[in-house]
């Protein structure tokens, strides 16, 4: 599904990506747990979507371990992922409660398409070409048919395939102890493509995350998938995978985003 979010921001649920309709600027591309984080809040647009149903949805019925924390943290990079395209407030925390998602557009490709007025024969056009009206009514009938089938063949389709395309990564280097994957589940990106300096950068930020023990870093950079595409804004976040903590159960990959404008 494909939902236009306030006239200015397409979510493309399908390839798990945010895209800003008012500038040239990449896409930026969404992790499984966001996009599911993100459809389920768009789907309840202006309703309160408890957190119990939110760790239930997103987390435990996907076999990932919930937590508050992790809520929160992605909730945060939703957020921050939404005000670089200029959308500062629309997910809302309500005490006790959970959160609301409130844009005040929300439309999908469907009902834009359905919007669209049709445009009539003029008279005159008409009257010229007698064989006209009986080609435009078969043409009609046959097009509003293959609407309908692709309809049904559609809705059979998303009946079917509940779940998000697997992550895809290519290995890029190591920092320390930190294998370094650079997610490219939508943009073929090269090992000597990725901006392990920056990578180096945003984890000199977070002093509790040390590279000395074994943990993969899953990074993604729109500034790495097309060069110079970012003058004006750099998005960037990665995951932190500590491989001993997650085997043993006791923790799973945090989550950091962060954009800087130029």
């Amino acid at each position: 599904m494909r939902y236009i979010i306030n006239n200015k921001i397409k979510y493309h649920e399908d390839r798990s990506e945010l895209v800003d309709l008012n500038a040239e600027l990449p896409p930026q591309t969404l992790t499984a747990t966001l996009n599911r984080l993100l459809s389920t809040l768009v789907r309840n647009n202006n309703l309160v979507v408890s957190r119990d149903t939110l760790l239930t949805q997103v987390w435990e019925a996907h076999g990932q371990v919930a937590s508050g924390n992790n809520l929160n943290n992605t909730i945060s990079i939703l957020r921050k992922m939404f005000a670089a395209l200029g959308e500062d407030d629309i997910i809302v925390t309500l005490p006790r409660q959970g959160f609301m998602f409130t844009a005040a557009s929300l439309k999908t490709t469907d009902s834009l398409a359905e919007s669209l007025p049709e445009m009539p024969i003029p008279a005159a056009a008409e009257s010229a070409l007698p064989s006209r009206p009986r080609r435009t009514q078969r043409f009609k009938r046959f097009g509003l048919a293959a609407l309908l089938l692709l309809a049904v063949g559609s809705g059979i389709w998303a009946w079917q395939d509940t779940g998000y395309a697997p992550l895809s990564a290519v290995s890029v280097g190591n920092i320390g102890s930190c294998e370094v994957k650079f997610i490219a589940s939508y943009h073929k990106t090269g090992s000597g493509k990725a901006d392990l300096t920056h990578l180096q950068t945003l984890l000199d930020k977070r002093n509790h995350i040390h590279c000395s023990e074994p943990a993969t870093l899953l990074y993604y950079d729109s500034q790495s998938v097309v060069p110079g595409s970012a003058e004006r804004v750099r998005s960037s976040y990665f995951f932190y995978c500590p491989q001993a903590a997650m085997a043993a159960g006791k923790a799973q990959c945090e989550n950091y985003y962060e954009s800087l404008e130029k």
